[in-house]
């Protein structure tokens, strides 16, 4: 069952009339083949408007089984094709995320929440390609890039199949596709950090602020009470959008798998503190004095720029003031760094800083780690392999 529960009195007027037309289009679809669930009736109550449909047995989002189904030639294929019948039969959606595809236990694809669907009109390659880096931008740093270009050479293999007109050729639809959809990931994800600053799906009420929903509620209150341990960070006494602006940076690190403390509640009144979670950073004379740790620093430092990299990120001012290491070698962004958007040789100069100080293996560490990160299609990263090894070489 779904439920239209608009907010508003001139929305939930219209609550009956979004619930009729996903009905119809989901009866529409289904005529045509597509696998999506059965519509059953439309029912207004006083908490809304139902759309009751037919439940689709043993599945889950493909968001939770891609990660874990690394590999698997026939889900990449699944989808794929899923995509292409989509487009064949008209279906125009413009928030194809990875929570409205579900895959039951024997592996078939099915298509749920057609919100803002439509139906009709001729096959266009420009609108299938925009639907296309919505599904890559929500899961390209969760599943391998592999596992992504089987679907999409399985996609683009139907639409040639019926024929369909401007279809490029897939290497040219990888490259383009995995651009967008970086640019559109980190925009989606700076965007979404405001949720950190209300109860959302990540966050509760806390006092007078939020804390994450994984956060212990005692070592909040004895953090902002006085009483942090050494890994525990409170960013307080600057200005409070200086504050706001640190736990937001810090949540959108997190969302994007990026090494970095870790949010754990902030505080807006009567002042606004914010509680960071990080090890403590460690004097980097003591890393630099031992060749164990420089090696194992070069290789954690090409981690975390590399990540940075390919969310399309990148880190304001200089790189010794933007990045910090524990006792162990391992980088993470310091608390107080700031991010701006990565452009084509961002990297390039903190490699070579990093490349004029470093011995061969440490150097030869950091570009392997630094490549690993990389989420991009083979050809592209055969590219960026060249370059990144010409950075470091003529450093």
């Amino acid at each position: 069952m779904k439920r239209f529960h608009a907010p508003g009195l001139l929305d939930r007027w219209r609550d009956g009339a979004r619930a009729e037309g996903e009905r119809r289009a989901l009866a529409t679809l289904r005529a045509r083949g597509l696998p999506v669930p059965e519509p059953l009736s439309v029912e207004r109550n006083a908490g809304g408007v139902d759309l009751v449909m037919s439940r689709v047995e043993d599945a889950e989002p493909l968001r939770a089984v891609a990660p874990r189904s690394a590999g698997s030639k026939s889900l990449a294929r699944e989808i794929g094709s899923l995509l292409a019948r989509a487009a064949l039969c008209g279906l125009r959606h413009p928030d194809l995320h990875a929570g409205n595809v579900l895959v039951d236990r024997a592996g078939r694809a099915w298509l749920v929440d057609l919100h803002g669907a439509r139906i009709g009109g001729r096959f266009d390659w420009k609108e299938h390609a925009e639907a296309l880096v919505v599904l890559e931008a929500d899961m390209r740093e969760t599943t391998r890039p592999r596992d992504r270009a089987r679907a999409l050479v399985a996609c683009l293999r139907e639409l040639r199949r019926a024929r369909c007109a401007g279809v490029p050729a897939a290497r040219d639809v990888a490259r383009a596709v995995d651009a967008a959809a970086r640019l559109r990931r980190r925009d989606v994800v700076e965007r979404s950090s405001r949720r950190w600053l209300r109860s959302s799906s990540v966050t509760v009420a806390y006092g007078t602020g939020f804390r994450a929903r994984d956060a212990s509620e005692e070592l909040c209150r004895s953090a902002l009470g006085g009483y942090a341990t050494g890994r525990l960070h409170i960013v307080e006494r600057v200005p409070a959008r200086t504050v706001r602006a640190r736990w937001r940076t810090a949540a959108r690190l997190l969302e994007h798998g990026i090494p970095a403390a870790r949010p754990l509640a902030i505080e807006l009144a009567p002042r606004t503190r914010a509680v960071l979670d990080a090890a403590p950073a460690a004097d980097t004379r003591s890393i630099e004095a031992d060749p164990r740790l420089r090696r194992r620093a070069a290789a954690s430092l090409g981690t975390l720029l590399g990540l940075l990299e390919d969310r399309a990120l990148a880190l304001a001012g200089p790189l010794e003031s933007a990045v910090a290491f524990d006792s162990d070698g391992n980088a993470r962004v310091a608390v107080g760094a700031r991010l701006r958007a990565g452009g084509p040789r961002t990297w390039l100069a903190p490699v070579r800083a990093l490349a004029s100080a470093a011995s061969p293996v440490e150097r030869a560490r950091f570009v392997v780690a630094f490549l690993r990160t990389q989420q991009r299609p083979a050809r592209e990263l055969a590219e960026l392999r060249a370059r990144l090894r010409g950075g470091v070489e003529r450093a």
